[in-house]
């Protein structure tokens, strides 16, 4: 199911992509407003290119990986193909 969805979602057109993030992310903000959850039990989305190598992926990497030591939810949005 996995593999579909990341399929799908590389072949949606990136306007598409855009808009469905900016609405996920209301929603997000809109749950922390009316107090549904902490903001400490809320995903933090770390967006980079992580498989492009080079430094900047090796930055993104490097700052996922500190990151996920301090918070549970940590979700990486690879974008690297977008670059």
């Amino acid at each position: 199911m996995k593999s579909i969805l990341k399929k799908l979602w590389k072949q949606s057109p990136a306007w598409s992509r855009s808009l469905f993030l900016r609405l996920l992310c209301r929603l997000r903000l809109s749950e922390r407003k009316e107090g549904k959850e902490s903001v400490a039990d809320a995903p933090v989305y770390i967006f980079g290119c992580f498989q492009a190598g080079g430094g900047l992926s090796r930055s993104a990497e490097l700052y996922a990986e500190q990151f996920e030591k301090t918070h549970p939810h940590c979700i990486r949005v690879d974008t690297s193909r977008e670059a």
